[in-house]
């Protein structure tokens, strides 16, 4: 009868010791699966270009050439107005900042970027303006540089 305890407790320790292997192999198993799932959700998308000529066309303003102009969207739903701008006068320029409406295919106003260009520009410089938006812009066909207001 002891053989019999002692076989019973082998089987049920050997049994006990496949059960948790299962249950680790079982365990890796989803883990795994579920970080692949999360790996292919975390990938961000490419952005998403606005490319109406009406947006990307060049503009000079009071002697400011505004060109490379791009309007993208991220994975993340901002919009994201980027341009560089030349001083082409031949002289010092003091445009601090520039107002960039944002219109609709009626001419509606959708909004008014902010464009910072900060001290005064020598003949020749360029700077970048790089300005972003949660407002949706994927209707905008053209824009403008203004005064500020």
């Amino acid at each position: 009868m002891d053989k019999k305890v002692v076989v019973n407790k082998k089987v049920i320790a050997i049994a006990i010791v496949v059960a948790v292997i299962i249950i680790a192999l079982v365990a890796a198993i989803v883990l795994f699966i579920g970080n692949k799932d999360k790996a292919k959700t975390d990938k961000k998308s490419e952005p998403t270009a606005i490319t109406a000529e009406g947006i990307v066309k060049e503009e000079t303003y009071e002697g400011l050439t505004f060109h490379n102009i791009m309007l993208l969207k991220d994975a993340d739903g901002y919009f994201h107005l980027t341009m560089d701008v030349t001083n082409n006068s031949g002289k010092s320029i003091d445009v601090e900042e520039v107002d960039i409406p944002l219109k609709d295919e009626k001419g509606k106003t959708v909004i008014t970027l902010l464009g910072h260009l900060g001290d005064p520009m020598k003949a020749g410089e360029t700077r970048s303006i790089n300005a972003s938006t949660k407002t949706d812009l994927s209707k905008v066909t053209t824009k403008s540089i203004e005064k500020r207001k």
